[in-house]
């Protein structure tokens, strides 16, 4: 019926939902979208599953969907947004990190989709990201069907479009080389898919270009480590609403052994999480362990 395939005049719909503005923490809501809340679901259940919400990843947008009846990207969101928005700080700036320590990600995409580089710094006990966003500007219009908030990036400048119909892999080494003058760069990790070009080009060049393979065994502890820093308040960035997008689409696979594996919904679902990719590859980089320093010993004779 809302796709206009049929007609129903004789079917009614409502849907009940908080409102613009209402903490879906707060009690007081939960009557808005539950009518007949204290019968059914009772108060005791839908204040035990919100405290479970609040203290455990991937359940905020569940208990946002089943019970505050809130549209979102996915019920089964691996990240809350809740405290993705309180890592948030507009004020940062990358030229403001200028020659310090930088492990920067990639996931570079394929032929004509979203590509993203993740800048990482140390900042006390936290870690700062910044994410560029590429997209081919041929395929921008086609692309903003099913994301009409590609125009509004693109228009904030938070989206950078290349020329052409497919991915502009040379404008985006040659920022990378740009950030490499600018950052004591400590490692550059890639995704496995569209990046072979770029690392060769970089490591023949003698940057510290690696890739990454995208596997549980190389993922889950990277993921384990942004996981906690949101959850803890001890990850940084500027509020990139793209970026934001990204998060709210990531979901899990979560194996028998503890192991995570961040994924979007499905194969072709047009809602992307490269920037949130490109962050671990980054992160994976930080979590290395480093060369240990060699000990030196003043022999007195």
């Amino acid at each position: 019926m809302l796709q206009q395939v049929f007609e129903a005049d004789h079917f009614l719909g409502i849907i009940y939902t908080l409102d613009d503005g209402d903490d879906w923490r707060d009690a007081r809501v939960w009557g808005k979208a539950n009518p007949m809340l204290g019968v059914t679901p009772t108060r005791e259940w839908v204040q035990s599953y919100c405290a479970d919400a609040q203290q455990t990843p991937g359940l905020e947008g569940e208990f946002r969907v089943k019970v505050c009846s809130q549209w979102a990207q996915s019920a089964q969101a691996w990240l809350s947004l809740t405290q993705w928005d309180a890592c948030a700080d507009p004020a940062l700036a990358l030229a403001g990190f200028t020659g310090q320590r930088c492990w920067i990600g990639a996931d570079l995409a394929q032929l004509d989709d979203l590509a993203a580089v993740a800048l990482c710094f140390e900042a006390g006990a936290a870690i700062v990201a910044f994410v560029k966003f590429y997209l081919p500007a041929g395929v921008v219009a086609e692309r903003g069907r099913t994301v009409p908030a590609y125009h509004q990036w693109v228009a904030a400048r938070v989206l950078e479009t290349t020329d052409g119909t497919m991915i502009d892999y040379a404008k985006i080494e040659a920022d990378i080389r740009g950030w490499c003058r600018l950052f004591n760069v400590v490692a550059l990790r890639f995704d496995q898919y569209g990046s072979a070009g770029v690392v060769s080009n970089l490591a023949g060049d003698g940057f510290p270009a690696a890739i990454l393979d995208k596997s549980r065994k190389h993922i889950t502890p990277p993921a384990r480590e942004l996981e906690t820093r949101v959850r803890h308040g001890r990850f940084r960035h500027d509020g990139n609403p793209c970026l934001r997008w990204n998060a709210s689409n990531a979901v899990v696979t979560r194996g028998v052994d503890d192991s995570i594996l961040p994924k979007k919904e499905g194969p072709e679902s047009p809602n992307k999480i490269d920037g949130i990719d490109a962050i671990l590859q980054a992160l994976s980089a930080m979590l290395e362990p480093t060369a240990p320093t060699p000990e030196y010993r003043i022999l007195v004779l």
